[in-house]
C-alpha cells in the first residue's frame, strides 16, 4: 500500500511539473515573439500569470465559437488597468464653455494630481502583489450551451423598409479614402487617431488628396487638456481645436508621432501646414435602424466609440465578433473608425 501511495504521489508531482514546464515554454515563446523583457523575477512571474489567464480566455472562446478567432498578441500579458489606460476614449460628461475645457475628466476620478501622487506613494508594483494560480482550460470539455434568454438579450439593430438610396455593401478602403492602419502605442490617443483618420478621408473625398495628417499635433496642441495619460472625447476635437481656433491639420512627416505628451510645435518653421480647413463636425446618436447606419457612412468613414476593453476585442485576430460579452456593460472606452458595412460571404453575418 505504501508503495502504491508513493507511486501515485510521484505521478501527481510529475504531472504538475509537466504542466508547469509547458506553461513556461508557452510564456517564453510568447515573450520572444512579442519582444518582451522583464526587469525582475517578480514581474516575470506576474506577467506569466496574467498571460496564462488571458490565454485561458482565448482558448475557451475559440472552443465556444467559430464566428471569430482570438489569438495572443502584445496585450496578452497586460492588466485590465493597463489596457484601460491605453484606450483613451471617454464619454462626454460636462463641458465648460467659458474655459473651453472638459470638466468630465476630473468627474470620472481621473484627476492628474491624485493619480500621480497615488502612483508615487505605492510601496509595491502590481506584479509584486500575491496572485492566485490560473487553472488550465480543458479543451476536451464541451462548450457550455447558451440559454434562450442569452440569445434573446442581444440588442439587434432593427430591420426597416428596404431602400435603394444606399448600396447594399460599402467599404471606403476600396475607394482609397483611408491611409494605412496606425499604431497608437501605449499612449491613450485613440481619440486623436480616429479624428485625424476621418479628416484625412474627408480631405481625399473633397480635394482628391490622400495626405497623412499629424496625430501628435492634435495631442500636443489641443486646448482641451486631452493627452496620452487621460485620453479625450472625439466629439470636441474638431469644433474646439480646429474650427474655433482656425487651425489647419499639420502634415505628419513634419510633425511625427512619438506616443507621448510633448510641448506644442505646430507653429515652428519645420512643421508644414496642410492648408485644409475643417468647417464642423456632425455627432450621431446610437443608430436604431440599419438605414441610419448606411446614412451615416454615405459621406465617408465615421469616428465611432466602442466598448473595447473586452477580451474579445483585445485578443481579436479575425472573423466577426458575435459574443454578447463584447458590450462590456456599455462602457465606451475606445475610438475607432467605421469604414463600411456588408455581409460576410463565408459566414453570412
Amino acid at each position: 500500500m505504501k508503495s502504491f501511495i508513493s507511486l501515485a504521489a510521484l505521478a501527481t508531482l510529475a504531472s504538475a511539473v509537466a504542466i508547469e514546464d509547458k506553461e513556461d515554454r508557452d510564456f517564453k515563446k510568447f515573450a520572444d515573439k512579442q519582444h518582451k523583457s522583464y526587469k525582475t523575477v517578480s514581474e516575470y512571474k506576474a506577467r506569466k500569470q496574467q498571460y496564462l489567464k488571458r490565454k485561458a480566455d482565448i482558448d475557451r472562446s475559440n472552443q465556444e465559437t467559430t464566428d471569430f478567432v482570438l489569438a495572443e498578441n502584445q496585450f496578452t500579458d497586460w492588466t485590465d488597468d493597463e489596457i484601460t489606460q491605453m484606450l483613451g476614449e471617454h464619454q462626454q460628461v460636462d463641458f465648460d464653455e467659458k474655459t473651453n475645457k472638459d470638466k468630465g475628466l476630473s468627474k470620472q476620478g481621473l484627476d492628474p494630481t491624485e493619480v500621480l501622487q497615488g502612483a508615487r506613494g505605492k510601496k509595491l508594483k502590481w506584479w509584486e502583489q500575491p496572485s492566485e494560480p490560473v487553472e488550465p482550460v480543458d479543451l476536451n470539455e464541451p462548450a457550455p450551451e447558451k440559454t434562450d434568454a442569452e440569445y434573446l438579450s442581444y440588442p439587434e439593430v432593427a430591420a426597416d423598409t428596404p431602400t435603394s438610396l444606399y448600396p447594399t455593401d460599402l467599404d471606403w478602403r476600396e475607394s482609397g479614402a483611408l491611409t494605412r492602419v496606425q499604431n497608437q502605442g501605449s499612449c491613450g490617443s485613440c481619440w486623436a487617431f480616429a479624428i485625424i483618420a476621418t479628416l484625412e478621408s474627408q480631405n481625399f473625398l473633397t480635394n482628391g488628396k490622400l495626405w497623412k495628417f499629424s496625430e501628435q499635433e492634435t495631442v500636443d496642441c489641443n486646448v482641451l487638456d486631452y493627452n496620452c495619460e487621460f485620453g479625450g472625447y472625439t466629439n470636441r476635437v474638431v469644433p474646439q481645436h480646429y474650427v474655433a481656433r482656425n487651425i489647419s491639420p499639420r502634415h505628419a512627416d513634419t510633425y511625427p508621432y512619438t506616443a507621448r505628451d510633448e510641448s506644442c510645435k505646430k507653429d515652428t518653421a519645420a512643421v508644414e501646414k496642410s492648408g485644409v480647413v475643417a468647417v464642423g463636425q456632425t455627432t450621431y446618436s446610437t443608430p436604431n435602424y440599419i438605414t441610419e447606419i448606411k446614412a451615416m457612412l454615405a459621406n465617408g468613414p465615421v469616428t465611432t466609440s466602442i466598448a473595447a476593453s473586452s477580451p474579445y476585442f483585445m485578443s481579436y485576430q479575425s472573423g466577426i465578433v458575435t459574443n454578447f460579452d463584447c458590450q462590456n456593460g456599455g462602457t465606451m472606452d475606445h475610438a475607432v473608425v467605421t469604414v463600411g458595412y456588408g455581409t460576410d460571404a463565408t459566414t453570412g453575418i
